[in-house]
Formats: C-alpha cells, structure tokens, sequence
C-alpha cells in the first residue's frame, strides 16, 4: 500500500488526513514519483495513475495527463494507456511535467512546456501524454553507431529530463541556465538557455565513462 504525508496544498497526497495515511484505491503499486504539485505511481498490471493539481490560468497546465486542467483530489487512471493497451514501466515527476516509459522503450510526455522540457521540439503545454519521438528517428550513439537508442531509465529535474539508455549512455533536454545538462558552457548562454530537443552528453561516453 502506498501512504503519503506533508503539505496538501495541492491535493497531491491523494487523501485529506494531515497523519501518514494510505492513498485509497491503489493496490500493489510498484513505483512512485512526486513532483512541486501532482503525485503519480505506477502499478503492477502496469496502469498509471495521477492526482493533485491540475492546472490554472496564471501557472499553466498541471502535468496529469488526464486530458484536462482539473485538479484531482483522488488518484485518477490516465486512460490513454489503457485504451491503448500500453503499460507503463517507469514514471518520473518534475515540478510541471511527467514522463513516463513504457514497457516497449517508449517515451511519453505531459504537463508545462516552457525550456522545451517535454522533449519534442516546442514549448507547447499538453494535457494529455504524448510520445518523445527523438529516439525513434535519430540513432547518434557513439557507442552503437547507426543503433537505435534503448531508453531503461528516465528522470526529471524541476524544468528537465533526462533519459539512459541500455548502452549507458545519457540523453537530456530542458532548461540549462545553469548548465543543468552537462553539455558544457557552448550550450550555457543566459535565463532563457535551453534544449527542445533530446541531446546526447557525448563528453561522457567519448571519456570513457
């Protein structure tokens, strides 16, 4: 069972109790990310669920990816997995956005778009998950030249992602004011300094590392 306590400023505990308390309506859940505003987990039939907020006029959208900007007091299934018949392996929060992957290796992105943190090029907000189709379309590998990336891992920073692949190698994107990417200071310029796109760290694997 999964229990949640702290601030529920946002709804994102899932339950109204102020104690550690179980998030109703979840069994067998085998993994859990938290983000600034929203919760997610995923189970073990591999459907995944979001709650907390939603999304407002001033902020922008939430990142549920429940196809709308309404804040979820409870856990909610984003069905769009499930009418596809996708299951999710992994889901990762950041502070307006989630991504989460799926168990073929494929990623999907909601929430804020701003610094291109959603990985596709723009900085559109979505409410709904759409898939990052960087690495089925792009194969820079340095260490499997002309090989399609397989993701195995992702994660998610406040305005950033990152993804790793069966190869070890690192792919990032989003904000980079601060040179929050490790790309170097080519790819730092100023507030606004960003990647849309996934973009390889290739100091790592041309290091060795």
């Amino acid at each position: 069972r999964l229990f949640t306590y702290g601030s529920n400023k946002n709804s994102q505990l899932g339950h109204e109790d102020s104690d550690p308390s179980p998030v109703e309506g979840l069994e067998n859940v085998r993994q859990v990310a938290l983000g600034a505003f929203h919760s997610a987990c995923v189970l073990e039939d591999g459907s995944l669920w979001t709650w907390g907020w939603g999304g407002g006029f001033f902020h922008g959208v939430g990142a549920l990816g429940l196809g709308h900007s309404e804040t979820q007091l409870r856990p909610s299934c984003v069905e769009h997995f499930r009418r596809e018949n996708m299951k999710i392996r992994m889901v990762t929060c950041g502070a307006q956005h989630t991504v989460v992957l799926t168990e073929d290796g494929h990623l999907y992105a909601t929430g804020k778009g701003d610094f291109g943190r959603l990985g596709r090029g723009d900085t559109n907000d979505e409410v709904d998950f759409h898939v990052i189709d960087y690495f089925e379309h792009t194969d820079d590998s340095i260490l499997e030249p002309g090989d399609p990336a397989r993701i195995c891992k992702v994660a998610c920073g406040e305005n950033f992602s990152a993804a790793m692949s069966e190869q070890g190698e690192l792919w990032v994107w989003g904000r980079n004011d601060y040179g929050q990417l490790g790309l170097g200071e080519e790819a730092m310029g100023d507030m606004y300094s960003a990647e849309r796109f996934p973009r390889l760290v290739r100091a790592l694997p041309l290091e060795g590392h």
